[in-house]
């Protein structure tokens, strides 16, 4: 959205004064119909993040005008010029969110391991992950993005108790990863969304495949124990 640009003037004195007040209450009431179209595209998009590009004056002012609600989603502050193409804010918008994800990623899948180990929310490996998503205990399931770095998965198909995990090889891609990969470990993964689907569970595909390569590339946070 836009509104009229301002200007500074040199009257100096009281004139000056009265002239500053008028750009800040300008400024104001520009950075809240800011907030309120934002608000509004991001309660009508379900939009998970926001990110944040002003200069460094503006962006104290804006902070101050968000509503608790939307400032909780705001995640990086960019920086990019006013008159930017879109492909270069588009390119610094998705640098941006690769560090959120990562950082995200990392997050997870710690808490995920360190709820297992204390004996809390949270189940790592391919077989214990199966069992709690055909319970309806997880919360949100953590799997691998990379497939083809998932071999140790392809054992644990084949001694996964559930009957679906028999049905005929997916000629579909699974985790955006070819069809060509290993079947058992194609077969899985989808068995594994699927059940996350079924469940309302969150699904989180984890870039680094490292971060999940002593658990057999699964892990996940549960909602409640047994």
């Amino acid at each position: 959205m836009k509104n009229v640009k301002t200007r500074g003037t040199s009257q100096g004195g009281w004139s000056q004064a009265r002239y500053q007040r008028h750009i800040g209450n300008f400024h104001l009431h520009h950075v809240k119909d800011v907030v309120d179209v934002l608000d509004r595209v991001v309660q009508q998009e379900d939009i998970p993040y926001i990110l944040i590009s002003c200069d460094e004056v503006t962006l104290p002012l804006l902070r101050d005008q968000l509503p608790k609600h939307l400032a909780d989603k705001v995640v990086d502050h960019i920086r990019v010029e006013a008159h930017a193409a879109a492909a270069e804010v588009l390119q610094a918008s998705l640098e941006a969110m690769q560090k959120v994800n990562a950082q995200t990623d990392r997050e997870k899948v710690s808490a995920a391991i360190g709820a297992y180990r204390s004996g809390g929310l949270g189940v790592v490996g391919p077989e214990e992950t199966l069992s709690a998503l055909i319970k309806g205990q997880v919360d949100d399931l953590l799997i691998a993005a990379d497939l083809q770095r998932m071999q140790a998965i392809g054992t644990a198909a084949g001694s996964a108790n559930d009957a679906s995990l028999a049905e005929p090889v997916l000629e579909s891609t699974a985790a955006g990863e070819p069809a060509g990969a290993e079947p058992e470990i194609v077969r899985l993964a989808d068995e594994l969304v699927a059940k996350a689907k079924q469940t309302s569970a969150q699904i989180t595909f984890i870039e680094d495949a490292e971060l999940l390569a002593d658990y057999g590339g699964v892990a996940a946070l549960l909602r409640f124990k047994i």
